[in-house]
């Protein structure tokens, strides 16, 4: 029985034993797996690191080397960059904030022997006094620092260090020329570092090519220029790089495989090189022509994480529990750690990720915004901030679409959120800041799900280059001196306006002039003042021309000047008449007034010359003409084209002391009616009693009235004679009938007429309806609807309407009927021969029923035989005008012809009763 028990008691302790030791060896066999998952996953994690590292350093490698692409492309776009554009060019990089590492940026020009001294010249102008080759001596090609900026103490000690000599950057500068693309040099020593204190770097060049970029090795080496260049110290650069992704890593960064102190870019500061770490890899990175070695080693502290100590829970845990537990403690273990492990690869690639967006989003240069699918911008960088002027808070929200105040944008913007990828140039002006620039402009749609933003706007500001472009145009085709225009751009436009005149038919004037005796100031006063001389007459020019015409400088004292769409020959010398009056009044410098004459030659287009190059060779003789002929005065080309205009021009002055003196008197026709012979009417006619010539006829003198502008004045003047001799005939009790006066082309075309004849009727107090104003049928045509409107206005003061000259004009009746016309006059023209040409009396025929059918009167000029007055009386014609029945007369003539026509109206009123 005892027996029985003890063998109980010994089978029950058994079990229990078993599972003791069954659960001991579980555990430590899942101990002993865990350790080894986790050193697993502790590598995993390890070579991750290393690998973000890697990417990171090769990301911001490119975003450097893409701002030497830049700098490069800077000469690209204006030939030749100043010192103090490559400055602001430099500042605008903010280096300090951007590129950490980078030391300057320098542009070192490639020349030979024979333009070493032009390269020193330059930079010594540009007040580097002490600039000079380093180290001295000729050499067959130099390629020395001409610009370095941040220009510091420091970067100042590189100007004129001659790259080119050295071995080892020679053979990169070489390799960067023929492959068009930046390299890098190996460890180096740089010039702006004391000799007793040399501190590793290296330096990458980008080579610059003249034109555009050349596609073969030969074609680069024939069209290099020079080299932009970045020194850059690895110390400074790296912790900007790594920031948190290396707190677990043991770094050091070699130039090639060559792992000793001698090619060490890089070392983490707390590393330890004796301690032999448990976790290491070698990773290879290739950049700017070079192959670098990037060492990693685990820290203590990586290897002593947190994570190790799960292990000993689960050993603890399994020795607590039963087998099962224990296993499903290990299986939760093992679930976890891999867990973490995938974790801790995604939160370091949407690091690595997030990281990269925000290096290129906050640190480009260029602005980016982004937009929404309704056009709002839903984030922008500094840099389109700083280009729009205007606050980041104030940019979001705003949506370009709707609410820019330059609309220039808006079909690209929809091309671009319509998917469409677009890239422009645009003179674009600002919303915010009323700014306005040149810029280029990049739309990228974006792969996006249904609320994820549709397109991202890249804006370049090309402003300066834009500017630079036209600085260097209007250099190359204006004046140093005068900023007229030169040669080449006179040429350009002489030909285009022979182009224009001979497609519209139109004449040109060109003007041919220089000083009277310019040399003498030069030679007496010395060249300062001949050249202040020159800009005072170029600008007096300049004043009195159109925006269409040029004045241009061929150099010395020779000007010329082009007008374009001239009127006449008399244009032209009414322009060369203001220049030498303008010139002749006294120059006014700060030691001398001078009094400068000009001698002025005219050619004109098409009769002097087809071409620019004739036209200029005969202005210019045409010149040396007016020289021969006492200077001070101008000739044209043709002598009797010279003649003409000379009258043209006296009588014009002429004119304007006839308005002065009041030599002009009307004369007075009478107009009757053909069917009774009674006194109807009168034509009050312009005469002109010039001294020493008697009197002028109206066709002597009216053309040239109106050709000089002075065709208002005297139409204002017979408008206020005839109103006034009118209404005093009418207060010495003569018969009231209408006066017609005669309103010319140009003061039809005058919106002041209305008012210029409600003036006349007031101030002589003459009943609108005695006034009866005579309009060519040609003066109506000019613009229909402005006419109809003008004699509209004029009917609502009461007078009367005729058309004078009818028949030689638009005679068209779909017009003609719109017009509230009273009165057509028939030309003399058809009158003279109406008796004896079929054509003419059709003609009278046509127009006396036409204005039958239309509720007018006719009247017709010209009348003086009884056989035509015949004529008119058996086709209807109401009115006749002519010898037949009067010459013009003088008012005092006519005050006789009044008396005696109511006298003979009395007796006949006798007789009949």
């Amino acid at each position: 029985m005892q027996a029985s028990f003890k063998e109980a008691r010994n089978w029950w302790a058994f079990p229990a034993i078993s599972v003791l030791v069954a659960g001991t060896i579980l555990s430590l066999v899942l101990w002993s797996s865990s350790m080894l998952e986790y050193r697993r996953a502790q590598e995993t994690d390890f070579r991750a690191r290393a690998a973000a590292t890697q990417r990171a350093t090769q990301q911001r490698l490119d975003v450097y080397s893409q701002a030497l692409r830049n700098a490069a492309a800077l000469f690209n776009a204006s030939g030749n960059v100043s010192r103090a554009e490559w400055r602001r060019f430099v500042a605008g990089m903010r280096l300090e904030q951007n590129y950490p590492g980078l030391l300057a940026v320098a542009y070192a020009p490639y020349v030979d022997d024979a333009g070493l001294a032009a390269v020193i010249r330059q930079a010594r102008r540009d007040g580097i006094d002490d600039y000079a080759l380093r180290p001295p001596g000729r050499r067959a090609q130099y390629a020395l620092v001409t610009y370095a900026e941040p220009f510091t103490e420091q970067n100042r000690k590189g100007l004129g260090y001659d790259m080119y000599q050295d071995a080892e950057r020679r053979r990169v500068m070489d390799m960067a020329r023929d492959t068009g693309a930046p390299a890098i040099t190996a460890l180096v020593n740089i010039e702006i570092d004391t000799e007793s204190n040399p501190r590793p770097a290296f330096i990458m060049y980008m080579p610059i090519f003249r034109g555009e970029t050349p596609r073969t090795v030969a074609e680069r080496r024939e069209q290099l220029i020079g080299f932009v260049l970045c020194p850059f110290r690895m110390p400074e650069l790296m912790p900007a790089v790594l920031g948190e992704l290396a707190n677990d890593l043991d770094f050091a960064l070699y130039d090639d495989n060559l792992k000793d102190d001698a090619h060490l870019f890089y070392r983490n500061a707390a590393a330890d090189p004796t301690r032999e770490p448990l976790l290491r890899q070698q990773r290879r990175m290739a950049f700017g022509g070079r192959d670098w070695t990037m060492e990693f080693a685990s820290t203590p502290a990586l290897e002593n994480s947190t994570g190790r100590y799960w292990t000993y829970a689960i050993l603890g845990i399994g020795l607590a529990i039963t087998l099962t537990l224990s296993g499903m403690l290990f299986s939760l273990a093992l679930a976890r750690r891999r867990a973490v492990v995938l974790a801790g690869e995604m939160t370091a690639s949407l690091r690595l990720s997030q990281a990269k967006w925000k290096l290129l989003f906050s640190q480009a240069p260029l602005g980016i915004s982004v937009l929404d699918p309704d056009g709002s911008i839903t984030d922008c960088n500094q840099a389109a901030c700083a280009m729009f002027k205007v606050p980041r808070e104030r940019m979001i929200g705003f949506n370009p679409v709707r609410d820019a105040r330059d609309p220039s944008l808006k079909p690209w913007l929809l091309r671009g959120l319509a998917g469409e990828q677009v890239s422009f140039e645009s003179h674009y002006a600002m919303t915010h800041s009323n700014g306005e620039g040149y810029y280029r402009f990049h739309f990228q749609p974006l792969e996006q799900e249904s609320e994820a933003p549709r397109l991202m706007c890249f804006m370049e500001d090309i402003s300066e280059r834009h500017l630079a472009a036209e600085q260097i145009a209007t250099l190359a085709q204006h004046d140093s001196l005068t900023g007229l225009a030169n040669r080449l751009l006179l040429n350009d436009r002489l030909e285009q306006a022979i182009l224009a005149a001979h497609r519209e038919g139109r004449q040109l004037g060109l003007l041919f002039f220089d000083l009277d005796h310019f040399k003498t100031i030069n030679d007496s006063l010395g060249h300062t003042t001949g050249d202040a001389v020159l800009v005072q007459v170029a600008q007096r020019t300049a004043a009195l021309l159109r925006g269409s015409d040029t004045v241009a400088r061929l150099g010395g004292d020779e000007f010329v000047v082009l007008l374009r769409d001239i009127d006449s020959a008399e244009h032209v010398a009414q322009v060369a008449q203001k220049i030498m009056e303008s010139i002749a009044a006294s120059i006014a410098l700060k030691e001398h007034t001078l009094d400068v004459t000009c001698s002025i030659g005219i050619a004109l287009f098409p009769a002097d010359g087809k071409d620019a190059e004739t036209l200029i060779k005969n202005a210019d003789t045409a010149m040396y003409h007016a020289k021969e002929s006492g200077r001070n005065n101008f000739q044209f080309f043709t002598a009797d084209m010279n003649t003409r205009v000379v009258e043209a021009l006296a009588m014009e002055a002429a004119l304007r002391q006839a308005l002065r003196e009041q030599e002009f008197l009307l004369h007075y026709q009478p107009q009757v009616a053909i069917g009774s012979r009674t006194l109807i009417g009168m034509e009050a006619l312009i005469r002109w009693q010039r001294p020493g010539h008697g009197m002028v006829p109206p066709c002597n003198f009216i053309p040239v009235a109106e050709s000089r502008g002075l065709i208002g004045a005297i139409g204002e003047w017979v408008l206020h004679e005839a109103c006034r001799q009118n209404r005093a005939w009418q207060d010495l009790g003569m018969p009231a009938i209408p006066v017609a006066v005669n309103i010319s082309t140009l003061q039809l075309r005058n919106s002041t007429l209305v008012e210029t004849v409600r003036h006349a009727l007031a101030q002589s107090g003459l009943d609108p309806r005695w006034l009866e104003l005579e309009i060519t049928e040609s003066a109506l045509a000019h613009n229909i609807e402005f006419a109809i409107a003008l004699i509209g206005e004029l009917k609502t003061l009461g007078i009367r309407i005729s058309i004078d000259d009818f028949g030689t004009g638009y005679s068209s009746l779909s017009y003609l009927k719109r017009f509230p016309i009273d009165k057509l006059k028939i030309d003399q023209s058809f009158i003279r021969d109406i008796t004896t040409d079929r054509d003419d009396a059709a003609i009278t025929q046509a127009i006396v029923s036409m204005g039958k059918n239309l509720g007018m009167k006719v009247i017709a000029e010209g009348v003086e035989t009884i056989d035509q007055l015949l004529f008119l009386q058996q086709h209807a014609c109401d009115e006749a005008q002519g010898y037949l029945f009067s010459r013009p007369l003088e008012a005092n003539a006519m005050t006789v012809f009044l008396w005696q026509h109511q006298a003979d109206n009395a007796s006949a009123d006798l007789a009949a009763i």
